[in-house]
């Protein structure tokens, strides 16, 4: 007996894509728009597993403990598409999956 599928569930994140240097170089990107001091790739790694509205105030200097700073920082992190696209990451489309 053929069963159809009736729905496909993909776990993206982590499983087909490893999104964490995009994740990382957009916080970064965001940092840097807003002229706060640099932090460190392993910092921004450890917060990323974080949701944006948590994580990145965590970012702003504490001695600033400014608001609308916290919020201008996850606006601008907000403001860009997330780059995926990479030489080095391979692609799987559903053509070529078997089952």
């Amino acid at each position: 007996m053929h069963r159809r599928l009736r729905a496909v569930i993909f776990d993206f994140d982590g499983t087909l894509v490893d999104s964490l240097d995009a994740f990382v170089e957009a916080m970064a990107a965001a940092v840097e728009a807003l002229g706060l001091p640099l932090v460190s790739r392993e910092k921004l790694a450890e917060l990323v597993r974080l949701p944006a509205d948590q994580s990145l105030p965590m970012l702003a200097p504490s001695s600033l403990n400014d608001k609308s700073l916290a919020e201008r920082l996850v606006s601008e992190y907000r403001r860009k598409p997330l780059s995926l696209s990479s030489p080095e990451v391979p692609i799987m489309t559903l053509g070529s999956c078997s089952g």
